[in-house]
């Protein structure tokens, strides 16, 4: 019965720890290197796909938690993004630059 018990209290720490992980809740996000990019939209080669974004007013750029200058989403660029379909498209709300040993 206790063996039982621990596994059911795992099970639950488990789903509890993946809930407040820091993910936002009904956003999608994507990993990976800027392959395009343009005034309007983003796009982020994944490993499953390529993927479009779009960007407006509202999309935050940030390295480290600190916002920086939109002239940093470079093709090339190593980051994640967190999305949400508005109106059947995938709006960039957060582009959060990955930094590589050596970058800033």
């Amino acid at each position: 019965m206790r063996a039982w018990l621990r596994g059911v209290l795992a099970v639950l720490a488990l789903v509890w720890l993946t809930s407040v992980s820091g993910a936002h809740p009904g956003f999608e996000h994507y990993a990976g290197p800027i392959t395009a990019i343009d005034e309007k939209h983003v796009e982020i080669k994944t490993e499953k796909a390529t993927v479009s974004l779009v960007l407006n007013g509202q999309t935050k750029y940030l390295r480290k938690g600190q916002d920086v200058p939109r002239d940093e989403a470079k093709v090339g660029a190593k980051v994640v993004a967190d999305a949400r379909r508005e109106k059947g498209a995938l709006v960039a709300k957060e582009i959060h630059f990955v930094a590589d040993d050596g970058a800033k």
